[in-house]
């Protein structure tokens, strides 16, 4: 707590005194998107992500987050299916979350990862590979 400030409470008061004071999240949180599902955990959550996942953070304002930016290619392993049966194919843009399908007359927004999605809406890299991705070389 940094400050101390006096308040007293005036039950019948005409004029209420308001304090505002709302917690606010931070505008970025770095963190990995699950491609599977495109769920975002941040960094230090208790959960892993599990199958393929892109490290970056998402941005926003006010605890209302708009966009993420990709930080890394796609990391993390998924077990080969059995079987696949795709009951779409086209890409995830990952900025935005939006999917499109191979049929639309649509080009894609980078970044973005080209796959399939099976009968339960789980959407699989086909190739392993992020399009688009402009990482910043280290120095």
């Amino acid at each position: 707590m940094e400050r101390v400030v006096r308040h007293q409470k005036h039950w019948s008061a005409e004029e209420k005194v308001k304090i505002f004071d709302l917690p606010s999240p931070p505008d970025q949180i770095k963190g990995y998107l699950v491609l599977k599902d495109y769920i975002f955990w941040a960094k230090g959550n208790f959960r892993k992500p599990h199958g393929y996942y892109v490290e970056g953070k998402i941005i926003g304002y006010n605890g209302r987050w708009s966009y993420f930016t990709a930080l890394s290619d796609i990391q993390g392993q998924e077990p080969e299916p059995e079987f696949i049966l795709p009951i779409d194919q086209g890409w995830l843009e990952l900025e935005t979350g939006k999917t499109h399908s191979t049929q639309e007359a649509i080009s894609p927004s980078p970044p973005y990862v080209k796959g399939w999605w099976d009968g339960k809406g789980y959407f699989h890299p086909d190739p392993v590979k992020v399009y688009g991705l402009k990482l910043k070389k280290q120095k």
